[in-house]
């Protein structure tokens, strides 16, 4: 009878923190598809101004997510930082609204992205309401959840788009992170693990050599993992007419929730290492689809990028819980999106680069051999 309570309680948990994360992804979603437009037609950004908006809002996120895990551990508090991660993101959509020059909307997105200072402890708060054998379902949950804010947001998109102006799309996306800070405030709970924590200084040395090495593997990886506006960028590229853009972003985001799904089970029952070769294996197949395909099929790399996009969500998260230890869990999440988010602001500013400086194909090939590099040394070394 307890136990069958603590199972509706941990259900009723995940799915309160995952219609919130639904909520803020409706408005993120229609956010990020339209903010390459929205810098490009509003203040005539080239190609390094959206690198560097990219890795600037991507520092953010890094160093958000890198002291939230930390300070939630060492506080024992998961709710505050979800709740105050949300409401950042609403503040940096708003700010998007009223920027007036290209700075203002870098200020905005650095706000924006401060709001991951949530994953962290909201990914903690799943894991420990969740024995090992259900915790990689449970994320698949969330990122379904997720994705289908991300689909409902993608609709939206294309029905506002041609009614409204960038700023008031702005305007109108920042209502939703607003309601999951309500959401949250309301219902969800905290339930932290008890235990005694020692008195320990918190190291390298802490973590397992096999954490170690997959934060080296993951550097290495996210040099090819830049921003998905480079992927959106290529429909200007290609001169396709305006509605492959709501088109390619829906195929993206329609196709993410059935990853996410998908690769949970097999994590959970084929392992991880598995699941994570998969995950990986797919965005050197995305970037190879781009340089290879008919333009008119670009929703093909859509396609392949939702299913890792989604994949790399569900499993990564659960691989890393796992390989932390058990009084530093947050702390091991945070340092993960740490590494990962360093080395995506430097892939965006080499992809920016490459593709301001000599073309689009140059700096899809560089990530596809960087990530293929990878694969290897994680299939081989790991």
């Amino acid at each position: 009878m307890k136990r069958e309570k603590e199972a509706n309680e941990s259900k009723r948990q995940l799915y309160v923190l995952s219609l919130a994360a639904m909520l803020n992804d409706i408005g993120s979603h229609m956010v990020h598809a339209s903010l390459p437009f929205f810098m490009v037609s509003v203040f005539h950004a080239g190609k390094e101004l959206i690198g560097l908006l990219s890795a600037i809002g991507n520092a953010c996120d890094l160093f958000s997510k890198s002291i939230s895990g930390y300070l939630s551990d060492k506080l024992r508090k998961r709710k505050a930082f979800i709740v105050c991660g949300y409401f950042l993101s609403f503040l940096g959509k708003l700010g998007y609204t009223f920027s007036s020059f290209p700075f203002h909307a870098i200020i905005s997105r650095a706000i924006e992205r401060s709001g991951k200072i949530r994953d962290a402890p909201r990914d903690a708060l799943i894991a420990e309401s969740f024995p090992k054998r259900k915790r990689a379902r449970a994320f698949g949950v969330l990122r379904a959840f997720d994705h289908a804010g991300a689909i409902i947001g993608s609709l939206l998109l294309i029905f506002m788009a041609s009614n409204l102006n960038y700023r008031l799309l702005m305007l109108f996306a920042s209502l939703f992170p607003l309601l999951s800070v309500l959401f949250v405030l309301l219902l969800a709970k905290e339930r932290l693990p008890k235990f005694k924590r020692k008195k320990q200084k918190l190291t390298l040395r802490v973590f397992s050599r096999e954490y170690r090495l997959f934060l080296l593997i993951t550097f290495l990886f996210s040099l090819s993992y830049f921003d998905r506006s480079f992927l959106l960028l290529l429909i200007e590229e290609f001169k396709l007419p305006s509605f492959y853009i709501g088109l390619c972003y829906f195929v993206f985001i329609v196709t993410t929730p059935f990853s996410s799904m998908l690769i949970g089970k097999v994590g959970d029952k084929l392992g991880r290492k598995l699941a994570v070769t998969i995950t990986y294996l797919l965005w050197p197949l995305t970037c190879t689809s781009a340089l290879i395909l008919n333009p008119l099929l670009l929703p093909t790399t859509f396609l392949l990028y939702g299913l890792q996009y989604g994949a790399r969500d569900a499993i990564m998260r659960a691989f890393v819980y796992e390989l932390s230890p058990s009084k530093w869990r947050a702390t091991g999440i945070s340092l993960y999106n740490l590494i990962s988010g360093i080395s995506v602001s430097v892939a965006s500013l080499i992809a920016g680069s490459l593709w301001e400086f000599f073309s689009w194909q140059i700096a899809f090939t560089f990530s596809t051999l960087i990530s293929l590099i990878a694969v290897v040394v994680f299939t081989f070394v790991m």
